[in-house]
């Protein structure tokens, strides 16, 4: 299925409007029903959107793309990021996410938490991440939990479906802020992480815990040695440290963990593969078979992301989310 993910413009304003409308008619995970949804026109949304985004927030949306004889691009999915008005609430952001029913399940929603949690990490205001999702939605549960989110409590009866009173997980992330320190550089965590994630059998990045500078070796093999700078941690200007490399990450570990979480018919299945020769591929192979794909990658990039930190954190580094300017 095609569908682009984007930031959401003026343009889309009504065609936002009426999809919280229809979701709000297929499902009742929202505090609004058919044709409650607090704004109902046009207008009222651009003005919503122009003021979320004066406060820091946004909204993102994927859109179907469909050819016009098959009926044209279809919204399927809005997220949603609104940010405190107030002094002491413009640190938090709260998370909404909705994908049309026709379209569960074919990794929207997660392709919209993607570029969201990107744009968060890097926005370095926001200091808190929370939602409230139904305590029994457990997809969407797992879902934001793989990108960091925590159960952090439960709003009782926050919905009455009928005569049933219906519970709220909440689920909140603190991201890691921090600024220079007089003597200690600011290592940004997403640039650790690219460098880990650039290592190979012939590739070593290292750091340098003085100056925060990330530079790498290529080490004798097949090519020679060929880095093109010439760097050498051994003879460069300050204290260099070698950063995890592809053993240290274990990316085997990481198949046999995932592994563990599914049901036993499944984890069977996975923890042959990965004994048997050309493991990774054919791993990869059945998880995208399963539908899994997408869960699997980010497991492994919060695995890659927990690495990250340990190192940081070993190597007594200030750090924060998010890449360098």
């Amino acid at each position: 299925m095609n569908f682009v993910v984007q930031n959401a413009t003026n343009e889309d304003a009504q065609d936002i409007v009426d999809f919280w409308n229809l979701v709000a008619d297929e499902t009742d995970n929202f505090t609004f029903g058919k044709d409650e949804f607090p704004i109902q026109d046009a207008a009222h949304m651009i003005d919503h959107l122009e003021q979320q985004a004066r406060k820091g927030g946004f909204t993102m949306i994927a859109r179907l793309q469909r050819s016009k004889k098959n009926g044209g691009p279809r919204l399927v999915g809005v997220l949603s990021v609104d940010v405190g008005d107030r002094p002491r609430t413009r640190h938090r952001a709260e998370l909404q996410v909705a994908v049309a029913r026709d379209y569960w399940r074919q990794g929207i929603g997660r392709r919209l938490m993607e570029y969201s949690i990107g744009t968060i990490e890097g926005d370095q205001a926001i200091e808190v991440l929370s939602c409230r999702v139904r305590s029994d939605n457990t997809k969407a549960i797992r879902l934001y939990e793989q990108f960091g989110l925590e159960k952090t409590g439960v709003d009782r009866g926050i919905l009455k479906v009928g005569d049933t009173l219906v519970d709220a997980t909440v689920m909140s992330r603190v991201l890691h802020r921090a600024t220079a320190k007089p003597g200690q550089p600011l290592f940004y965590l997403e640039d650790v992480l690219e460098a880990i994630e650039g290592a190979s059998e012939y590739t070593r990045y290292y750091a340098c815990l003085e100056t925060g500078a990330i530079d790498c070796r290529m080490d004798e093999g097949m090519f020679g040695t060929i880095a093109e700078d010439g760097f050498d941690p051994e003879t460069a200007e300050g204290k260099w440290a070698p950063l995890p490399d592809r053993y240290d990450v274990d990316d085997w570990g990481t198949m046999r963990d995932f592994a563990n979480l599914q049901d036993d018919g499944l984890r069977n299945r996975l923890m042959d593969i990965i004994h048997r020769r050309g493991a990774y591929g054919r791993f990869k192979d059945e998880c995208a078979r399963r539908g899994l794909l997408q869960e699997y990658y980010a497991f492994k990039d919060a695995h890659y992301r927990d690495v990250a930190i340990e190192w940081l954190e070993r190597n007594h580094c200030v750090w924060t989310e998010g890449s360098r300017p």
